[in-house]
């Protein structure tokens, strides 16, 4: 397949998607844009350390990729006055670990240990590096996220 229509069809199946699960947690209409390129861009961000790496640092991947969308994520989120949590559940969409977490239960159910552990820590690895990614940002000051126009608010 064509490199370039393989990642358009990456950011068009991960925008459809987080915007298909945010719609679920019944995020603002106006908002589910934004979380679709929060998804979107927290998948590309892995995709392409994954082809870069040929797959060798899944961990790392989720890593950098949950830092730059809870980034872009929290700028949104100050300049359009929208509690961040609504753009950070649109770009863990894309990285949640539900693979790991099946193939780890379907290994343990059939008597697989080595590999359901080999897996069962992969998995624990991708979800903790998920939650260090956003402390990572959530630690930053407010001041490096202020440089995009505040949304203008009715008074």
């Amino acid at each position: 397949m064509n490199i370039f229509l393989e990642i358009a069809v990456n950011i068009v199946l991960s925008f459809v998607a987080t915007v298909g699960f945010i719609i679920l947690f019944n995020a603002p209409r106006m908002e589910l844009a934004f979380c679709g390129l929060c998804g979107s861009i927290s998948w590309m961000v892995y995709f392409a350390i994954e082809r870069i790496f040929a797959g060798a640092y899944p961990v790392a991947a989720v890593f950098f990729a949950m830092i730059v969308s809870a980034y872009v994520g929290r700028t949104l989120s100050y300049s359009r006055k929208v509690p961040l949590l609504i753009y950070l559940i649109g770009s863990i969409i894309p990285l949640v670990p539900g693979a790991g977490i099946y193939y780890t239960m379907s290994a343990a159910m059939t008597n697989e240990t080595a590999y359901a552990l080999n897996k069962g820590i992969e998995t624990f690895k991708v979800a903790g590096v998920i939650a260090v990614g956003i402390i990572v940002v959530l630690a930053l000051p407010r001041q490096i996220f202020d440089f995009l126009p505040e949304k203008k608010t009715k008074n």
